[in-house]
């Protein structure tokens, strides 16, 4: 297994787009993989300290995407820049990550999606409590009906959390809880129902109600 690993490290080179608050987090678990290799922001003083923090080449966005010996790509940036960046970086041969929300629309996850089948490489969205071991757990049980049949699922985001001006609260909390949701279920909902407020920014919600009906 050990070798194994160190293989795949010795083959494999991920660049990261965006130096942020979660994009530091990306960055450590990618250096501590010994897998990343460049780092690029729209800022390129955020840049230089990720490249210095952690031992990545900092380079501007388009020369990253382009750049034949990277093998992935992680976007950590804000939300509207996620289709474009995602497509381009597809287009270029790359596989993706990307944090969540995939898009903010419906028409970009689909354009994300068919980029990726044409290029013939993976995406992912980063639900990384959908790999917790609590919740690896539950999924266990509750397939060996330890708890009986599922027909109530409730969640509750009470914090108030960072407060956004780019996406509302069901782009920014809600895809972690919707999919845990879906993972339990196994299927999609048949009617969505959404009633929400803007109190801090214009037309961005930040308080939101949802129901789903399965």
């Amino acid at each position: 297994m050990v070798a194994l690993q160190n293989e795949i490290q010795a083959m494999m080179k991920i660049g990261l787009i965006g130096c942020g608050m979660w994009g530091r987090n990306l960055a450590r678990n990618l250096a501590q993989l010994e897998v990343l290799a460049s780092v690029a922001d729209r800022h390129a003083e955020n840049a230089a300290e990720f490249g210095s923090a952690f031992a990545a080449k900092p380079v501007d966005v388009d020369t990253l995407i382009h750049d034949q010996s990277i093998d992935g790509i992680v976007i950590a940036t804000a939300a509207p820049s996620h289709d474009a960046l995602a497509i381009a970086a597809l287009a270029a041969g790359k596989h993706v990550y990307v944090e969540k929300p995939l898009s903010l629309t419906l028409a970009g996850a689909k354009a994300i999606q068919d980029a990726a089948h044409a290029a013939k490489k993976q995406v992912m969205v980063g639900h990384l409590i959908r790999y917790h071991i609590a919740f690896i757990e539950l999924q266990k049980q509750l397939a060996a009906g330890a708890i009986g049949s599922l027909r109530h699922v409730q969640a509750n985001r009470l914090a108030m959390g960072r407060i956004r001006n780019t996406e509302s609260v069901l782009f920014d909390l809600c895809p972690h809880d919707l999919s845990l949701i879906l993972a339990l279920i196994g299927s999609l909902p048949t009617k969505i129902h959404c009633a929400g407020a803007s109190h801090m920014t214009p037309n961005i919600v930040d308080f939101l109600t949802s129901f789903h009906g399965f």
